[in-house]
């Protein structure tokens, strides 16, 4: 239900995912019988949180370059393109 919540996924969306991630090695599912209902455990595999682990730094990577270039157009106009939306009038 947590990932449900989180990820806005049908259950069955969220299945499907899930078993794209378990077959590309990234998580481990385990299921289990609690109380007579199934309860389906998701868990990140090493090769998972190293990927993750390697996102982020990607992320912080681009962050860090924006940030520098930023600070190195202060003061300088920059051109921005802009969509214009046809009138709905």
């Amino acid at each position: 239900m947590f990932l449900r919540r989180v990820t806005g996924l049908s259950k069955g969306n969220l299945s499907v995912q899930l078993v794209n991630l378990e077959q590309a090695g990234l998580v481990v599912i385990t299921k289990e019988i609690v109380e007579r209902k199934m309860r389906t455990t998701v868990k990140l595999s090493k090769a998972g949180a190293a990927e993750i682990k390697e996102y982020w730094q990607a992320m912080d990577n681009i962050r860090a370059r924006m940030i520098g270039e930023g600070e190195k157009s202060i003061g300088q106009s920059v051109a921005i393109p802009v969509r214009l939306l046809p009138s709905t009038r």
